[in-house]
């Protein structure tokens, strides 16, 4: 492959693979670069909800210190590249044609996930970063990210997804999700769910784990449509991440940081303000406008949308119009109905991708309020405006692909059709 746009649709031809989970493609793989994955000092995060946040957070925080940071992260908004980054900078095109050659080369039979995770490990060794922090693609135990020795594995919060793979109980979804937890390691849990933490606990003492329970460790001072200003041990910062589900996320990334102390690897009070101040993670609670107020949301769950309700609630609007698209593998029902209590008009599309629910399908849930059905999305969202005013809320929301359909679509024909 010798052009990027050679990658892109050899990429693309990938996404048609059918994914096994199992973990044999990725140690071969791996063995065949040279097992990348073994020189790198990691930090892997499993959870429902705030697997991004959690680690966006951590990753600004070591930058802030000084470090050299590789953040691994899925889905991707827009570009792919965005999932492989390095102090907050996308792999350059150059370094995706030399990476992704070398490891198709190696003649294995990857899925997308799989390749671009293989990808990023050598980009991540080669690059010789201080710290790797990774998400993982689904679960746990056989997820392609599973392949990391992590000092720290981190478990955001557990709730009922990908049942059909994961398990239809909290406690089988728990113990895929605990399967990330290493030998002699240190695992941090944000899980409040009783029977989800008791497997948690009996994993972490199996693997001769330490395990550290993420409690509430900052306080919310005052917040805007800006900010957060939360205080954290005795100082006040300006954390940019909106919503009471963000200090849960906040605080699990600081239990992290505290956590890299037993591996000698301190952080001065400064440096976690400073990097808390400048995280960037878009797509989440995103406002872009204001009058109305124009906000993205990836919430793609049940959980999710649970966990925006109350950041929602506090905002003033006149009129709350929902712009949705939601995928066949999330209880897209109980989500509407979630959010049928807040908002006055939805308007469903179809984002693209193959996993996306009809509109024609989302909108039958609807009881009480105005549905519109539009499948062009950029239609979708022009119609929100027209039919909002200067004192309304549009939300685009229901699935991290639409968030990223909408931005990509939004700023080829020129985004300042709205702001």
């Amino acid at each position: 492959m010798r052009k990027y746009e050679d990658v892109v649709r050899y990429l693309e031809s990938l996404q048609k693979r059918r994914h096994e989970f199992n973990l044999k493609p990725m140690k071969e793989i791996l063995r065949r670069l040279g097992n990348p994955e073994k020189e790198l000092r990691a930090v892997h995060i499993t959870g429902t909800n705030g697997k991004g946040s959690v680690a966006s957070i951590i990753a600004s925080i070591l930058q802030a210190a000084g470090y050299k940071v590789g953040l691994y992260t899925s889905p991707h908004l827009i570009d792919f590249r965005e999932r492989i980054r390095i102090n907050g900078k996308m792999i350059p095109k150059n370094e995706v044609i030399r990476i992704f050659e070398r490891v198709r080369s190696k003649k294995v039979k990857l899925s997308y996930f799989e390749f671009l995770t293989a990808s990023a490990l050598l980009y991540f060794k080669e690059k010789k970063v201080d710290f790797l922090v990774a998400e993982v693609g689904l679960g746990g135990r056989l997820d392609a990210t599973n392949v990391i020795d992590s000092i720290v594995s981190v478990i955001t919060n557990i709730s009922l997804e990908h049942t059909d793979m994961l398990g239809n109980t909290i406690g089988k979804i728990a113990k895929e999700k605990a399967c990330i937890i290493k030998d002699n390691s240190i695992v941090v849990s944000g899980v409040k769910d009783s029977v989800a933490l008791k497997i948690i606990k009996k994993r972490a003492m199996e693997k001769n784990s330490k395990l550290i329970i993420a409690g509430n460790l900052v306080k919310r001072l005052s917040s805007d449509l800006e900010k957060q200003v939360i205080r954290y041990k005795n100082e006040t910062i300006r954390f940019p991440l909106l919503g009471d589900f963000q200090l849960k996320n906040v605080s699990t990334a600081l239990a992290v940081i505290e956590a890299l102390k037993h591996y000698n690897v301190k952080i001065p009070l400064k440096c976690i303000k400073r990097g808390i101040e400048q995280v960037k993670w878009p797509g989440r609670m995103e406002i872009v406008k204001r009058k109305p107020l124009f906000i993205y949301d990836c919430a793609h769950n049940l959980h999710a949308i649970k966990a925006i309700k109350p950041f929602l609630k506090q905002l003033s609007y006149d009129k709350f119009i929902a712009v949705m698209s939601i995928m066949n593998d999330k209880d897209y029902k109980a989500m509407i109905k979630e959010l049928e209590e807040l908002a006055d008009i939805f308007i469903f599309s179809k984002a693209e991708n193959d996993r996306a629910v009809s509109p024609e399908i989302l909108a039958k849930e609807v009881r009480k309020k105005r549905v519109i059905v539009e499948k062009n999305i950029k239609k979708a969202v022009t119609t929100g405006f027209s039919l909002s005013t200067p004192n309304d809320l549009v939300l685009v929301t229901g699935s991290i692909y639409f968030v990223g359909d909408v931005k990509r679509i939004l700023a080829s024909s020129g985004s300042c059709l709205f702001l």
